[in-house]
């Protein structure tokens, strides 16, 4: 399962990283973890790649939020927040505003996420399409599981893990049951080589219906441990309002 997102807030540290992969090593598979596998392979990813694509192509609003988190043991407090207001018509990006607030110390780590590609940058899909945890030789890799949500909705739940239990490293999609597709995305994995470790948890989340559906929001949630400088924290999050339809 490749990991998009993690080099994107990096500018952290000069530490050079190899992703570690699932655990080749997991237990048989269920009847229930198989009949999981067979109803995944029947989901689409159209929809979700294709409205991340055509963002190129739309006119709409985007609010952009990035900040930096301070985990204490009971609670988080919010160090630096930095939030732009964006206007895009076909790729064109014009800020409508622009504003920061926090810690001065901490406006340098925030400012130079806000200059670089991660504000400007679309969203991506997490994995490469078709996802390596649909590859036959590799599901013995993963766990996959279902999951009905609240009773009345459209949809349900289809989980994929890599490795242990304990390794961080999850899938989630909600699937569109008429259609198949998937609507929102949850993908949360750990990078990580000696002392360095990064926990990233990316969230796509599409609106709409049969083909218009569109992207409704992004978040991108890391934390990095780093040897000899203190932990840090980000989490990015974008919101879309559309003006013309998703084609």
């Amino acid at each position: 399962m490749t990991n998009r997102f993690g080099p994107l807030l990096i500018f952290a540290t000069l530490v050079t990283f190899a992703g570690c992969g699932p655990s080749s090593e997991t237990a048989p598979q269920t009847p229930a973890q198989r009949a999981a596998l067979d109803e995944l392979r029947n989901v689409r990813f159209d929809a979700m790649q294709s409205s991340l694509s055509a963002l190129d192509s739309l006119s709409f609003i985007e609010r952009v939020n990035l900040q930096e988190l301070s985990d204490g043991d009971d609670s988080t407090v919010v160090i630096a927040s930095h939030s732009f207001t964006n206007r895009l018509v076909r790729g064109d990006a014009t800020v409508i505003n622009s504003a920061f607030a926090g810690q001065v110390d901490a406006r340098s780590a925030i400012d130079s996420a806000g200059a670089g590609e991660l504000f400007s940058r679309p969203p991506l899909m997490p994995f490469d399409l078709p996802p390596p945890f649909l590859a036959r030789r590799q599901e013995h890799k993963y766990r996959y599981s279902k999951r009905d949500t609240t009773i009345g909705t459209r949809q349900y739940d289809l989980f994929i893990a890599a490795g242990p239990r304990d390794s961080g490293e999850l899938s989630r999609m909600v699937v569109d049951p008429e259609t198949d597709e998937v609507v929102e995305l949850i993908d949360r994995r750990t990078t990580s080589a000696f002392l360095f470790r990064a926990d990233n948890v990316v969230r796509i989340r599409l609106a709409g219906h049969d083909s218009l559906r569109f992207v409704q929001s992004f978040d991108y949630d890391l934390r990095l441990k780093i040897p000899f400088r203190k932990a840090r924290h980000f989490v990015l999050r974008k919101r879309y309002q559309h003006e013309s339809p998703a084609a």
